[in-house]
């Protein structure tokens, strides 16, 4: 049998024990292969455990990218890199291995790491039935060459269930909306329609994201008219900001913050253009946790 059909053979077996000389291979058989979709709107996971050697994860946060990383139980001691290659099954006699090129080694549990088109690229291998692998030598010494298989067996249900979870996340996440500006037209204190839409945005998040323990609310004014009526101005702005989230279902504990009504102090812009102080003339909503 040849040094090809041979490496086939172990990737479609996923044998576990040392298979040739020189050689260390951990990667799940047929019957071991097991890979678990979980998540909900902001955060979106696929996992498969790879016996002896780790957790094989690919996620994905709101408004971020997906990923993928290897954790291994066994910390490498020093950076180096690994070769990536897809192997079909035994039964796919004129399909080549396919290199998909290098990867990092980190010295940490999450020892590799695969950005947004490689980590699609791998989920692309599986759902075809390949049999993707991490290749590197040994953390002890270097004389052995190690190899770290995914398993495509039993991996087409979970992999639906996750493209399921991508496909109902929200489009943003806490980075964009932690810092929500909401305007004013001049000497008002209502929302307009562009104003609520803001901040339905911001208050889904609220709802759907626990981590979110508190919100701050920063009242602002142009410098026209008396300083003090600017500085109730923007208190009532704040006021209706927290009214109205309360209204769209975010818990009114989460405000345990006084309002804070800063008034024509506290400038974002300059006052001496009609652009600068429609700037001005805002509610600062920012998420605290999360």
């Amino acid at each position: 049998m040849s040094l090809r059909a041979v490496l086939i053979l172990l990737f479609s077996l996923g044998l576990s024990l040392p298979a040739l000389a020189g050689q260390i291979r951990y990667g799940a058989n047929e019957h071991q292969s097991d890979w678990q979709a979980d998540g909900n709107r902001l955060f979106c996971r696929l996992s498969h455990e790879v016996p002896r050697y780790g957790l094989a994860i690919f996620e994905r946060r709101a408004g971020g990218e997906l990923g993928f990383r290897l954790e291994t139980r066994l910390s490498p001691r020093q950076v180096a890199m690994a070769r990536l290659v897809s192997a079909p099954p035994q039964w796919k006699h004129d399909t080549l291995i396919r290199d998909l090129g290098q990867v990092d080694i980190r010295t940490e549990r999450a020892s590799m790491h695969l950005p947004e088109a490689q980590a699609r690229r791998l989920l692309l291998e599986l759902e075809h039935g390949m049999f993707p692998s991490f290749s590197f030598s040994d953390w002890a010494d270097g004389r052995d060459s190690v190899t770290v298989a995914l398993s495509a067996v039993r991996v087409r249900q979970a992999l639906g269930e996750f493209q399921q979870c991508l496909d109902s996340q929200l489009p943003y996440g806490f980075e964009q909306v932690r810092d929500t500006r909401v305007h004013f037209a001049f000497d008002k204190s209502e929302l307009s329609p562009e104003a609520r839409r803001r901040l339905d945005v911001v208050a889904e998040f609220m709802r759907l994201d626990e981590r979110i323990d508190g919100v701050v609310l920063e009242g602002h004014a142009d410098s026209r008219g008396w300083p003090r009526y600017n500085d109730a101005l923007s208190l009532r702005r704040a006021e209706a900001v927290r009214e109205y989230l309360i209204a769209q279902g975010v818990d009114a504990e989460k405000f345990q913050f006084d309002l804070r009504a800063y008034g024509e102090r506290r400038p974002l812009a300059s006052n001496r253009t009609e652009a600068g102080r429609a700037q001005n003339r805002t509610v600062i909503v920012s998420l605290q946790g999360g």
